[in-house]
């Protein structure tokens, strides 16, 4: 496949991916979207937010395949922007739902019974890599800040496990992921993921190239 070609089709397949994202949690709705509310949202944001991570990874392996083709920089740079923004809403969404609903702020009461008792392990999971997630982005705004450049390799090593960690997270409790060809699907895109995260390692550590932020 030409160059030009193949960053034109690693391009728009992320509007492929959310469509198929989108086209699951809308099933599920039986695409009556009266009924939207804070808690129906709530899960879409989480797999935008993975699915569009995911994205980010597939982008950064085939600008490692192709180093001199740059066509990618573009739509990359603006979807971490929805990215960042579905992550943040995403829990902010289920603790308005709680408040009005008699819970406390940021209680543990409400996690535990929107996603069940023996769910706080992957809730810890999700939390932790959500921080992780943010602090990223934040260091990349910062980046020109010297002490920012002096740990910016664990950073990004803190970015690419809090992917694997909100990838577990979804399948421990996401319930569109819990059964049938979807969750199939999503287990691909971890495993495929975690790929391109070794293929990313190993290239740094073969070519002696300084972690970046993108």
């Amino acid at each position: 496949m030409h160059d030009k070609t193949l960053s034109r089709v690693v391009e728009l397949s992320v509007f492929g991916l959310l469509a198929i994202v989108i086209t699951v949690w809308g099933s599920e709705l039986d695409w009556r979207l009266g009924r939207v509310d804070r808690l129906a949202l709530f899960p879409l944001l989480g797999m935008i937010a993975f699915a569009t991570m995911w994205w980010h990874f597939l982008v950064g392996f085939v600008r490692r395949l192709k180093p001199d083709h740059q066509e990618l920089g573009r739509l990359h740079l603006i979807s971490a922007y929805w990215v960042f923004a579905a992550f943040a809403l995403h829990p902010v969404l289920l603790v308005s739902w709680g408040q009005d609903n008699d819970y406390q702020l940021l209680s543990l009461e409400l996690l535990r019974d929107y996603a069940g008792p023996d769910s706080m392990g992957f809730i810890t999971l999700g939390l932790l890599s959500l921080t992780a997630f943010i602090a990223f982005d934040i260091a990349r705004v910062i980046s020109r800040w010297t002490s920012v450049k002096r740990i910016w390799p664990f950073i990004d090593a803190a970015s690419d496990v809090a992917f694997i960690g909100i990838w577990l997270h979804s399948l421990g409790l996401g319930r569109h992921v819990q059964e049938g060809w979807f969750r199939v699907f999503w287990i691909l895109l971890g495993l495929s993921g975690i790929g391109f995260i070794i293929y990313k390692r190993f290239h740094l550590s073969r070519h002696g190239q300084p972690v970046k932020p993108a």
